[in-house]
């Protein structure tokens, strides 16, 4: 058996212990390796000696030299305001139900009315700049909802205010 001397470290990334469950798992990829025909059997026991007797990681990665490392799962990152997002949602039912209260009403509500629609107003233009294709139709509805809303409270306000004066 040839003795391993350790390569230059240009990185300085730092020797670790290894555990037991580290060899298991590396012990476990030699089979792998070995039952695709990666390595015969002679290799097989050679390098789960080195294996077995590693202390550190670089001992370990020796072990497993020139056999492919499996490719890490990875999952996708979700895109940020890639889907339908609550402030889409409530932007479209608070619009939504500040004109059925206004409607409802005729107008009496439109104090409780104008809270809920420029609210519906603002969530909705701010699910619309954000970044992703899917639940713009919905934020763009929740949005002329709430500038609808706002304006007829506005208008019911100001015939309010024209009266008592």
């Amino acid at each position: 058996m040839t003795q391993w001397i350790a390569p230059e470290n240009p990185l300085q990334l730092p020797v670790m212990r290894v555990s037991d469950a580290d060899r298991e798992q590396a012990a476990e990829r030699l089979r792998e390796h070995w039952l695709a025909g990666r390595l015969d059997s002679a290799e097989l026991d050679e390098r789960s000696t080195e294996l077995w007797s590693a202390r550190t990681d670089h001992e370990l990665a020796y072990a497993l030299r020139e056999l492919p490392v499996p490719a890490p799962m990875q999952v996708p990152a979700p895109v940020e305001g890639s889907g339908t997002g609550s402030s889409t949602i409530a932007s479209l039912i608070l619009g939504a139900v500040g004109l059925a209260l206004l409607l409802v009403s005729f107008g009496f509500l439109s104090m409780l009315v104008l809270p809920l629609s420029a609210t519906a107003w603002g969530l909705g233009r701010s699910a619309r700049r954000r970044p992703g294709g899917r639940g713009r139709d919905q934020a763009t509805a929740g949005m002329v909802l709430g500038i609808v809303g706002t304006a007829v409270s506005m208008l019911f306000l100001t015939g309010c205010a024209v009266v008592l004066l």
